[in-house]
């Protein structure tokens, strides 16, 4: 498995749609890559603030908006800044 083949599986990773087989090789390929390592834990990262964003926003208003001001935010955590 090469790192473009499993860039393009990491959210099935994430959302368990992988067979067995898929998964270990995907497994393997990052236990190998350490940019591909870092991608699956931005990839997750996204979604914990996205779904932490969309949680305080569900209780402030009837439909999910988000901001420029709170994409910036997202943005700088994902990034670690």
């Amino acid at each position: 498995m090469n790192c473009q083949h499993a860039l393009e599986r990491v959210g099935d990773l994430v959302d368990g749609d992988l067979s067995r087989g898929e998964r270990v090789w995907l497994q393997l390929h990052l236990l190998l890559c350490r940019q591909c390592r870092r991608y699956l834990a931005t990839y997750r990262a996204t979604i914990r603030v996205t779904r932490a964003v969309y949680a305080v926003s569900e209780r402030s208003t009837p439909e999910f908006v988000m901001s420029e001001s709170r994409i910036a935010a997202i943005l700088a955590a994902v990034r670690g800044g």
